[in-house]
């Protein structure tokens, strides 16, 4: 008969396995119950930051996070009645999963909101303490160079007939970094690192399109 080990002995084939499946549908399940409790406290996460909008964002956003209160709350009925029902399996646990993520996809916008207004917030403190703008001969000498070669970077982009996404996306990092250099040289904006500005930029972006998002709602 074929047999199993299990610990120190030897378990028939299809017991063994009957025993393998049920330990892997618990595993399965905690998973589960993982996430269901991750999304139950995101959703009352969500729902504090909505104080934090500003009031016409406010509305909107209390439309998502409710959306996603009544998803989550068939999500988790359907989940319970599939369990007396069915054997839970990787494939129902993987699916069940993946729908959870979909209805946790829009409130997570309100939590990602708020890192990105605190990592603004810590910018533009950094900001603040920039030093005044420099001579204009220094200037030059400190962004001349990196002006040129930004430049040189978009010419041989732009002269590419065709650009794949990889391509599209650096002549669109050279194109801002172009204009951030240019800024600085003639004094529109503080000196500071290409790294620097950029994060800014990345953070101010991020909550637009996040808030974009809420005025839509």
């Amino acid at each position: 008969m074929l047999s199993e080990v299990w610990g120190r002995r030897e378990i028939p084939y299809p017991l063994a396995r009957s025993i393998i499946v049920v330990c892997e549908g618990m595993k399965n399940q905690q998973d589960v119950i993982k996430r269901i409790t991750d999304m139950q406290r995101l959703l009352h996460d969500a729902q504090q930051e909505i104080a934090a909008l500003p009031e016409t964002l406010q509305a909107g956003a209390q439309r998502i996070v409710n959306h996603a209160r009544e998803r989550y709350e068939q999500l988790t009925t359907d989940w319970e009645a599939t369990r007396t029902r069915m054997t839970i399996t990787l494939t129902v646990c993987d699916s069940f999963c993946r729908q959870l993520d979909d209805a946790m996809s829009p409130p997570h916008k309100l939590i990602l909101r708020r890192i990105h207004y605190h990592n603004l917030q810590q910018l533009e403190q950094q900001r603040a303490a920039l030093p005044p703008t420099l001579p204009a001969d220094a200037l030059k000498m400190l962004l001349e160079a990196q002006v040129a070669s930004t430049q040189q970077h978009i010419a041989n982009l732009e002269q590419k007939h065709s650009r794949d996404a990889h391509e599209t996306g650096l002549l669109a990092i050279h194109q801002r970094n172009l204009t951030i250099l240019q800024d600085m040289l003639v004094g529109a904006r503080p000196y500071g690192t290409l790294g620097f500005w950029n994060s800014l930029l990345d953070n101010q972006q991020a909550i637009a399109r996040i808030e974009a998002e809420f005025a839509r709602a």
